[in-house]
């Protein structure tokens, strides 16, 4: 018979293990952010779905793949020079799927806001009016303006 060799790491004052040889302890029931992303001045940045199509549709709005880690040497990430992705689910094959971050310079982002938001004054103002905004079925009930007027 071979004699085991035991190996114990070095006990400081009192019993405890000394900090620096401790491992990190995961928060099991704490709050934390896991889809959040270093900021990158000029840029917006988001994490969007994986899924090939629509990482092209992000990518004709201007954004791209994000292709460095958050920070080094954090768990999260698989190393420098490598697409920052997390897991954000499972699809309904029961597949896990990564959201993937991209980023797009502050001026696109901006001119896209715009965009959306002259479309939806445009809705708005439809909608104000009591015209239909869709093809609901001709006899449904559309709400007409409202006639209320203050008088002095």
């Amino acid at each position: 018979m071979t004699a085991e060799k035991k190996v114990t790491a070095p006990v400081a004052e009192g019993g405890a293990t000394p900090e620096p040889q401790r491992r990190r302890r995961a928060s099991v029931g704490g709050f934390s952010l896991k889809l959040d992303a270093e900021e990158r001045p000029g840029h917006k940045r988001r994490f969007v779905n994986g899924q090939p199509q629509r990482i092209q549709m992000m990518e004709e709005l201007g954004y791209r793949i994000v292709q460095n880690a958050t920070a080094e040497g954090t768990m999260r990430t698989q190393g420098l020079g490598s697409t920052v992705a997390r897991h954000a689910g499972i699809d309904n094959e029961g597949k896990p799927y990564q959201a993937v971050l991209m980023e797009t310079p502050d001026h696109l982002y901006a001119q896209g806001e715009t965009e959306k938001e002259d479309g939806r004054k445009a809705f708005e103002e439809t909608i104000r009016r009591g015209l239909k905004t869709d093809d609901t079925p001709d006899g449904a009930y559309i709400p007409s303006p409202s006639q209320i007027s203050r008088t002095g």
